[in-house]
């Protein structure tokens, strides 16, 4: 799968614009133009997108030393906005799924889906054995990923 013509285009162009590309994409793609909506995961288990995660899922602290607020556009988490869907659907070669413990709840698990050559990562939280919601997805560094991995199992691999 060529990942790099996924991609909403950045160059040249403000990050609102991009922004409001991205967001046109997910409200279209992920929501169905809807409130939310819902895909299927590589093991056909319901993965909601709800309209309200947007900001959440591709905004970014301007200062994550001082707030835990998202709220600014993050344009590589943006631009990647396509990708999120062929990696939870088990399209994307060198990706796995990995079950992290809930550390606010024991009782749940959290899934992250990996793409290793991009250090792309989805995150989706559980609502019921066998349903998910999507959180986030974003860039991260190697050894974040395998700190995230670290006392996780994975449940699959696409070589």
């Amino acid at each position: 799968m060529d990942l790099q013509s996924l991609l909403i285009p950045t160059l040249g162009r403000a990050p609102r614009e991009i922004e409001q590309d991205a967001l046109c994409c997910y409200t279209e793609r992920y929501c169905n133009n809807c409130d939310y909506s819902t895909l299927v995961t590589h093991d056909e288990q319901q993965v909601a997108f709800y309209k309200n995660r947007f900001d959440h899922a591709f905004y970014g602290r301007k200062d994550w030393t001082r707030s835990a607020k998202k709220d600014t556009p993050d344009v590589n988490r943006l631009c990647r906005i396509r990708w999120v869907e062929p990696l939870v659907g088990g399209e994307i070669p060198r990706s796995e799924c990995w079950l992290i413990p809930d550390d606010e709840n024991p009782r749940r698990t959290r899934r992250l889906y990996t793409i290793h050559d991009e250090c792309f990562l989805v995150w989706l939280e559980q609502w019921s054995p066998e349903e998910w919601w999507f959180s986030s997805a974003y860039i991260a560094l190697r050894q974040q990923i395998r700190a995230y991995c670290k006392n996780g199992t994975r449940i699959w691999k696409r070589d």
